[in-house]
């Protein structure tokens, strides 16, 4: 489905491609177990004028409830954003909210210790350059971060990987709501949502080079 609105050309797919979908996941470095559950993804989201896309996606597994019956019981989940911030760092670097590291193991990229408590009590940093990532995580930075997860209710994910800032919100909201609506209908007004979302991403790091 093509969109246009407010003057952006948006495509949109309900069902996308899943070896597409798990290829992002897998650069975002949001799960590094990620062959643990299974997983899907819809709703995507690809707005070109504004250089990124997101998608809803779903991690879970299948058990067997009191009757016997097989049902999928949901271990996460969220909708993810890939967005083109204008800038390009020369490492890898992910910002996990300690909450998710209750229900995922750690990442494989070296734990990098914060000396700014009030963002070290809430978040966990990982990067394969120390001195780089410092120099980048300002109290500014580190600010905004805080800032963006105060934004939503869930838990929240940054990384910034291969030129591009994946942004991961937790969520138990649907996002593209059909009720009394058309196909279109719903995606234009998901869409709106998701360009708050990423509008507000880039106002955070408006002043990082």
């Amino acid at each position: 489905t093509y969109l246009n609105k407010n003057g952006y050309d948006v495509e949109y797919y309900h069902k996308p491609n899943p070896d597409k979908i798990e290829d992002i996941l897998t650069k975002s470095h949001l799960f590094e177990d990620i062959s643990t559950y299974c997983k899907k993804g819809n709703n995507l989201i690809i707005c070109r004028d504004d250089n990124y896309l997101s998608f809803d996606f779903n991690y879970y597994y299948y058990r067997r409830d009191s009757d016997g019956d097989t049902v999928e019981h949901a271990v996460f989940n969220g909708r993810l954003y890939k967005i083109d911030l204008g800038f390009t760092l020369d490492f890898d670097l992910c910002v996990r909210e300690n909450e998710l590291n209750k229900s995922f193991k750690g990442l494989t990229l070296p734990k990098l210790d914060i000396d700014y408590h009030l963002f070290s009590d809430k978040f966990t940093v990982y990067t394969n350059d120390f001195v780089g990532a410092k120099k980048f995580l300002s109290s500014d930075v580190m600010d905004a971060i805080m800032n963006l997860e105060l934004s939503y209710d869930g838990k929240f994910f940054i990384s910034f990987i291969d030129g591009f800032c994946y942004v991961m919100i937790s969520n138990n909201q649907q996002t593209f709501s059909m009720k009394g609506r058309s196909a279109e209908q719903s995606a234009i007004s998901g869409f709106c949502r998701q360009q708050e979302v990423v509008d507000k991403v880039k106002h955070a790091f408006r002043y990082v080079k």
